[in-house]
């Protein structure tokens, strides 16, 4: 706490050395780049890319990309004896990747001094993609009884969208370095397309090879949020 109002203290110093004219940063043509600002770093925009440009005084364009993909393998090289059976088991893979667009319009309502007091409009659309693989390979002690191979698949798809009013304030520490916060009240809806899950199982005995593949539906989910939700700082950097 200390720390976060000793640098809160020192930007306001900073501020009132420039003495900047907030309504200056608001032109038409200005640009800028934005991050979520924790005062000791620099971060994605809410989980992305955000941008903003200003198509006439005081009336902005806000638009923000999100990706992201993220793969992780759990091996397991333990290996089981079950009754006359040893089960050697596969490696879990998982995978998930999302994509998604944000595009916010903002106007300035009111101009005093280094604060701008911003209200707007904002909608977002978003994928999420999501795969996991796992399974084993089964013998039997007795070598050459049998032999089996199993593996398991989960696959689910889903598509988000929302959109709200936004209430918020900007403050212009220089005229290139900008910190801003707001409000949001919005509604997200969330749908999945593709929950499933399916097991393949190959069998060997006495030479006879049997295969089995099951295919599970599952039901698919929807979820509605409404409500406030509060962005985090965000450092603005004009060029």
């Amino acid at each position: 706490m200390k720390k976060t109002l000793l640098i809160l203290a020192v930007l306001s110093i900073a501020a009132s050395a420039y003495a900047v004219d907030a309504s200056e940063g608001t032109q038409k043509g200005d640009k800028a780049l934005l991050f979520n600002a924790s005062f000791v770093n620099a971060g994605l925009y809410d989980g992305g890319l955000g941008f903003k440009y200003y198509l006439a005084p005081g009336l902005a364009l806000r638009p923000a990309l999100k990706f992201g993909y993220i793969t992780t393998t759990d091996k397991d090289e333990s290996i089981d004896t079950i009754a006359n059976r040893q089960r050697t088991y596969k490696d879990d893979v998982q995978e998930t990747m999302t994509f998604g667009l944000e595009l916010a319009l903002e106007k300035t309502l009111w101009t005093n001094g280094a604060v701008n007091v911003n209200a707007g409009l904002v909608g977002s659309f978003g994928m999420t993609n999501y795969d996991r693989e796992s399974g084993y390979t089964e013998s039997e002690v007795v070598a050459g009884a049998g032999t089996a191979d199993q593996t398991s698949w989960t696959s689910l798809y889903s598509t988000e969208f929302g959109g709200g009013l936004l209430l918020g304030a900007e403050w212009f520490i220089t005229e290139a370095i900008s910190l801003g916060a707001e409000y949001q009240l919005g509604v997200s809806l969330s749908s999945e397309s593709v929950d499933q899950s399916a097991t393949s199982l190959t069998t060997t005995v006495g030479g006879v090879t049997n295969n089995i593949y099951v295919l599970n539906q599952n039901p698919l989910a929807s979820t509605m949020d409404i409500g406030f939700q509060t962005i985090g700082l965000t450092l603005g950097i004009r060029f």
